[in-house]
């Protein structure tokens, strides 16, 4: 912490340190707490769904009752990972990761706190990735 959050990506293990299978081992709802204080409640549904939307993994196929269904591919070419839930401040122009004007990133001091909860499935490991970046000077548009 200290530097401003542009990534986070939640890797979840199982007992035995491998990345879990079961994508229902993670919570449902997460709520990601920033200094105490929910900055979003997020159910599992909803963050496939912008897995989908922001980075692209998964396909969107089929047509129930008039409806276009989301299938998500798990492991596999074009599919998602399992058990790695990004969560990101990176998202601007086009909805996409990676086309952002900076707005996003979240500020943190060396003091920050910045928790992930619910009720878990199974024990394991969670692992975050943190892509945080130093700011040299006014990068803001």
């Amino acid at each position: 912490m200290g530097n401003y959050l542009r990534n986070l990506i939640f890797v979840l293990r199982d007992a035995s340190g491998i990345r879990s299978t079961q994508d229902v081992n993670f919570p449902d709802p997460a709520t990601i707490y920033y200094d105490t204080r929910p900055l979003d409640n997020v159910s599992r549904a909803m963050w496939l769904d912008r897995i989908l939307n922001r980075y692209g993994y998964g396909a969107q196929v089929g047509n129930t009752n008039g409806l276009v269904g989301t299938v998500l591919a798990v492991d596999t070419g074009g599919g998602r990972e399992s058990s790695v839930w990004p969560f990101d401040f990176a998202h601007e122009f086009d909805g996409g990761v990676g086309f952002e004007n900076r707005d996003l990133w979240l500020p943190t001091y060396s003091s920050t706190r910045f928790e992930i909860g619910g009720s878990w499935g199974a024990s394991g490991t969670l692992s975050v990735i943190t892509n945080d970046v130093t700011i040299a000077d006014n990068v803001w548009m």
